[in-house]
């Protein structure tokens, strides 16, 4: 019986052999890798959408919390004409992350007057919304109300996805592929190399001559009694 370092080196060699024959070697390990590529783009698309989704949530969160949180505040200092304490508020809001736009106006006939506004609104790739402020006056008295427009930039979040791409793409690449050379080492060691012995045994099978038994060496450590290569 061969020591364990000599018998280890005698399977490396052998696995090297038949990983630079062509034959079923070679295509099992294309299958793998085309398995474990089409899986790694998968489950690395499946990861930006999840986390493109849970951006756009955060944005509507914020929006929500604006909505809930600072409108009372916008309107009496809208009603004041409290110009300064408007800005300080906006700036407020403005720190939220992707709000790219704020703007208070008020209806003046058929149009809107613009008391104040910061940011630049964007023309595409943008979320709005438009909140009333209600006025604490009598009616009859001017305007009763005025609006906020709130805009949300996703150039932002596509930004960070791509930043995102090529690390979870490495990272999703590295742990499939790693688990795809295991797959491909076991099917190697376990099925493979018998079916090489077992087509070289074949073909020195003749009619005239009688045969010599076929000797699967480990097979009965590896799998145990009642093996199937065994039976065979």
């Amino acid at each position: 019986m061969k020591p364990a370092p000599l018998k280890l080196l005698s399977l490396i060699r052998e696995q090297i052999t038949l990983f630079t024959r062509p034959g079923l070697t070679r295509r099992v390990l294309l299958y793998i890798l085309l398995c474990s590529s089409f899986f790694t783009l998968l489950s690395t698309g499946v990861q930006l959408y999840t986390d493109y989704q849970r951006d756009r949530s955060d944005i509507h969160h914020h929006i929500d919390f604006i909505r809930d949180s600072y409108l009372e505040p916008l309107a009496v200092h809208a009603y004041n004409m409290d110009y300064h304490q408007l800005n300080l508020l906006l700036a407020g809001i403005f720190n939220f992350k992707d709000i790219v736009y704020l703007e208070i106006s008020e209806p003046l006939d058929s149009t809107r007057q613009t008391l104040t506004k910061m940011g630049t609104l964007p023309e595409n790739r943008t979320i709005c919304r438009e909140f009333t402020l209600t006025y604490p006056s009598d009616p009859g008295k001017g305007p009763q109300h005025a609006f906020l427009m709130v805009a949300a930039s996703l150039t932002n979040v596509y930004q960070r996805l791509w930043d995102k791409t090529l690390v979870i793409l490495v990272s999703n690449a590295v742990k499939t592929f790693m688990a795809a050379l295991c797959i491909f080492v076991i099917i190697q060691y376990v099925i493979t190399r018998h079916l090489v012995r077992m087509a070289a045994y074949t073909k020195g099978l003749h009619m005239d001559q009688p045969a010599l038994p076929l000797n699967l060496r480990d097979c009965k450590d590896l799998s145990g009694p009642g093996d199937e290569s065994q039976g065979l």
